[in-house]
């Protein structure tokens, strides 16, 4: 596109100097400038569907680099998955835990294919649609033996965030109070880092509110699946926090 839009402009500009020769009668000017107005309005009409395909030409192919990578990912995971069918319970479990993340991977893949198929020559768009019923055939194959591991390992998941969310603040609210209770602020140097130390506090308490509701929608979640002790507890600890949050706030 930009070569064309070079060489008309380079046109342009040729025109113009060639109109300005002395020697040129009315009617050439006159032509020339008939000339170039079409030549104008052609090239704009032509310019938009030029860009539009080159927007589509960038986009399939940022389509095809997806599809390609995710297919290849896909099928090396599949074949292996389909292995540790015969695992142990617990193994399988273990295994499939992030079997919600390749079921989206997978609708994922589906729906670049498809997008491809639809903007592709016939002969490729049989290979792409050949390409995702060799998939979707091995997936079919496996999901049958390993959906229900899909909640579980979501649970899974939700429960590893809550923790890892709840220690990242407990330990912020322990270094928090720890600054706060400092009482060893007797020089100029000492006020100084208190000083600092308050400010970063205060630029940090943002996040670590949505952090904390981060882990009261993971607590949210996880609700059905808990004991009542584990419910119990955990609302306890989410209280303490969300107190101790007010109050630095």
């Amino acid at each position: 596109f930009q070569e064309f839009d070079r060489a008309f402009h380079e046109m342009q500009q040729v025109s113009e100097a060639y109109k300005k020769d002395s020697n040129l009668s009315k009617a050439e000017s006159d032509g020339i400038a008939k000339f170039l107005l079409e030549m104008n309005e052609r090239w704009k009409n032509v310019s938009v569907e030029l860009r539009c395909i080159q927007s589509l030409l960038e986009e399939v192919i940022t389509y095809w680099k997806k599809f390609v990578e995710l297919t290849q990912q896909f099928e090396a995971w599949l074949d292996h998955a389909l292995a540790m069918v015969s695992l142990s319970e617990e193994d399988k479990m273990d295994y499939f835990q992030d079997l919600g993340e390749w079921k989206e991977r997978h609708s994922e893949m589906n729906e670049t294919g498809n997008f491809l198929a639809a903007t592709c020559r016939p002969e490729v768009a049989q290979e792409i649609r050949e390409k995702l019923i060799t998939v979707n055939t091995k997936w079919d194959e496996l999901f049958q033996y390993v959906q229900q591991y899909l909640h579980r390992g979501q649970i899974i998941r939700t429960k590893n965030d809550y923790q890892s969310g709840q220690d990242r603040l407990e330990l912020w609210l322990e270094n928090s109070q720890v600054i706060l209770s400092s009482t060893n602020v007797c020089t100029v140097e000492a006020v100084k880092n208190y000083g600092d130390q308050l400010k970063k506090l205060n630029t940090e308490i943002e996040d670590m509110e949505q952090l904390f509701k981060n882990i009261s929608k993971a607590f949210q979640t996880l609700v059905q699946d808990l004991s009542p002790d584990e419910i119990e507890r955990m609302m306890w600890s989410l209280k303490q926090e969300k107190e101790e949050l007010v109050r630095y706030r």
